[in-house]
């Protein structure tokens, strides 16, 4: 908005025989009320001058608010959920409102769907698999048939195995239902399909740490309709092209539920893979997925559930991309370590689609290393649980050491220590709706629950970003991170170990830029710089509350440290102890459309801080430095501007008014001419005080993860 700059304010002659004396007031307990600069001007004697009474008095322009997280529209099936507190922000939820149903053997119940459905097409009454085609070469096998059978619908085998041996591609091998005690290998051009999954089931007993229950080999091999368990992994694509497992439950198989290796290609679609179990190796731990050595699978309507250590593993330049899929319930590995939903390391890639994380441990998708990489899309983490070993962890996302995450409509959910992690040179994030909801302190030392920490070099870039209930910092930014940042809201951080409760926390280094934020409600520090470098625009902070513990501070904005922060369009209502505070050498903070109004005192006030109670629009201390222009502070409880030990400022184009003080000043041969450029004061009981008033220290620096 362009303005036109008035004329400078006209001041009795006094003004200038008073600077003089603003740095050496008496120290002897005067009050506020005797404590004025001697001969200051009142507000009467700083209107404008003659024939200016018709120039408008300068106003901040109010920030722009930050659009609410859009999740919507919900993928198909999915329901959007409410809540009051949050007007306008809808997230979906892949379950219906009883929740997620146990299933019987047979069915599970898939993201998106009202309730259990069969995971292969339903069972026909004859036993025999439905809707085979009318020519072709069908081989069939029955377990109870008599033996001597040629293969025929009338005349059927009783080994799967023997069938295969018999045919030749492209081929049906027909399983009735019933159970096997053979593991198979199923060639190139040829389908395996059972009658249903609740039905037919190959459960070899001969136990085996290599090879099994299922191989499926070279182009196009075919599974379908059956259940496969065993004292052995269960199916396995190796150097295969276009293979496909439809319709088919995988239980309490050994080692692995699925693996696809040597560069295969699988698609799977309605799977479901429960209950793995640990194999007789350390290398076999009872993952539900692993997908290595450059593999491609594509899965659509998948189960992992119960699995040991980690439930889908992509690594070793494999991909992996997952729709509608459900990761539920991992455990932890023998030594009570592990128990992740979704580990991509070693240049893995996967994509995450209308789909569901719950109750992992230690981490719901744990990302390592350069060329890894993670899109989400449409997905929901939550409750994730901390190791069993020590009680660390339950974290949402972790990405470290060049991994990159990156997607959109994604919310992480009561989960512990971070919501997501990301560190490391290389490491990057780059999402753009996402809400993150209740992160608890780390269960066994009640340390840190973070919303969202880049550090160590990492790269973050948000758009629409919603924060609520975080313990101690909700957004971390430190350690030489970078972050770029839109359209953020943050609610409610509570404080943890250090009682804290921040909302945005920049530090270290770091450098950050931010717009269309909302910080509403936090604790003790609602945006914090330290040694760090902040652009932000259109940034609205209002009623930060003291610390839960001791009551105290619940600043709007602190820069310290050296410190170099740029404001624009910024507006800091009801906040505690100080709106603005820059504190320390080398730290400044240069603002334009500057609102700060009705900072209260902290609510330790009434205990055990009365005589430093606080309640300033704006601190300057310690050698920093405040450059504004079109500017308001008003309605502060003790004083809109405070500058001491060295603080100075430069205050253009604004008011200050309806504070006990308009400008309390402690800094040696401060020049008045400085904060009078155009700045009306209005019906403050002293416009200029040389009050030596208790001002607030620099905070401490937020705790950096290691």
């Amino acid at each position: 908005m362009e303005r036109t700059k008035p004329r400078t304010w006209r001041c009795a002659a006094s003004v200038v025989l008073c600077v003089a004396s603003l740095g050496c007031g008496d120290d002897d307990g005067r009050t506020m009320a005797d404590a004025s600069v001697p001969d200051a001007p009142s507000d009467a004697d700083l209107g404008p001058a003659d024939g200016d009474a018709a120039i408008e008095r300068p106003t901040a322009e109010p920030p722009a608010a930050p659009d609410p997280v859009a999740m919507t529209p919900c993928p198909m099936g999915w329901r959007e959920v409410r809540d009051p507190a949050l007007p306008g922000e809808v997230v979906c939820d892949p379950w219906p409102l009883e929740g997620r149903s146990t299933c019987e053997d047979g069915q599970a119940h898939f993201p998106g769907e009202p309730g259990c459905t069969a995971i292969s097409r339903a069972c026909a009454d004859d036993g025999w698999p439905a809707d085979l085609p009318a020519d072709g070469t069908i081989v069939f096998v029955r377990a109870d048939a008599a033996g001597g059978g040629d293969g025929s619908r009338d005349r059927p085998l009783t080994s799967v195995g023997a069938a295969l041996g018999r045919v030749t591609a492209p081929a049906i091998v027909a399983v009735g239902a019933g159970s096997y005690d053979e593991a198979i290998t199923v060639p190139a051009g040829v389908e395996v399909r059972g009658a249903c999954a609740a039905r037919t089931t190959l459960a070899p007993t001969a136990p085996s740490a290599m090879s099994p229950v299922v191989l499926l080999r070279g182009r196009a091999p075919v599974l379908r309709d059956v259940s496969v368990t065993g004292e052995r992994p269960g199916v396995v694509a190796a150097e295969t092209v276009g293979a496909v497992v439809e319709g088919v439950r995988i239980h309490e198989a050994m080692g692995a539920g699925f693996v696809a290796a040597g560069a295969a290609e699988a698609t799977l679609t309605s799977v479901a893979i429960q209950r793995t179990r640990r194999g007789s190796s350390s290398s076999a731990p009872g993952r539900g997925m692993e997908i290595g050595t450059a593999s491609i699978v594509e899965a659509r309507g998948l189960i992992v559930e119960s699995s040991l250590e980690a439930g889908v593993v992509v690594a070793q330049g494999a991909s992996a991309t997952l729709e509608r899929a459900a990761v539920i319930d991992t455990l932890a590995d023998r030594d009570g370590t592990a128990g992740n939903a979704i580990s991509v390391f070693d240049g893995g890639a996967v994509e995450l689609s209308a789909s569901v994380v719950e109750r992992a441990r230690t981490y719901a998708i744990a990302m390592n290393g350069s060329a890894s990489r993670a899109t989400l899309r449409d997905v929901v983490i939550r409750d994730v649980l901390p190791q069993e070993r020590d009680g660390f962890g339950g974290l949402g996302i972790q990405v470290v050491r060049g991994a990159r995450l990156e997607g959109s409509r994604v919310l992480v959910e009561r989960v512990r220590h971070f919501g997501i992690f990301v560190a490391d040179p290389g490491s990057d994030i780059a999402m753009g709706q996402l809400a993150i909801r209740t992160v608890a302190t780390i269960e066994t030392s009640g340390e840190l629950g973070w919303g969202i920490a880049a550090i160590g070099g990492a790269t973050l870039g948000l758009d629409g970003l919603s924060i609520v209930g975080a313990h101690d910092i909700a957004l971390l930014v430190a350690s030489g991170a970078q972050a770029q940042l839109s359209s953020v809201t943050v609610r409610g951080t509570r404080g943890g170990h250090a009682d804290m409760g921040r909302a945005i926390a920049v530090q270290s280094g770091a450098s950050a830029t931010v717009s269309r934020v909302l910080l509403e409600g936090n604790r003790e520090n609602a945006f914090f710089v330290a040694a760090a470098t902040v652009e932000a625009s259109d940034v609205a902070i209002r009623d930060t509350a003291s610390s839960e513990g001791g009551g105290v501070a619940g600043r709007g904005i602190e820069a310290q440290s050296g410190a170099s922060v740029v404001l624009r369009r910024v507006a800091l209502v009801g906040n505690r102890e100080v709106g603005l505070l820059a504190v320390g050498e080398a730290t400044s903070i240069e603002a334009s459309d500057l609102d700060v109004e009705r900072t209260q005192a902290q609510a330790c006030a009434s205990s055990t801080c009365a005589s430093r109670a606080g309640g300033f629009g704006l601190a300057v201390v310690g050698g920093a430095r405040l450059v504004a222009s079109a500017f308001r502070v008003a309605s502060n409880d003790l004083a809109g501007l405070v500058l001491a030990g060295g603080g100075v400022a430069d205050l253009s184009l604004g008011t200050i008014a309806d504070n006990p003080i308009g400008v309390s000043v402690r800094t040696d041969g401060f020049d008045l001419e400085r904060v009078m450029d155009g700045v009306f004061y209005d019906r403050n009981e002293r416009t200029f005080d040389a009050t030596e008033l208790p001002v607030p220290e620099a905070a401490p620096p937020s705790v950096e993860p290691e």
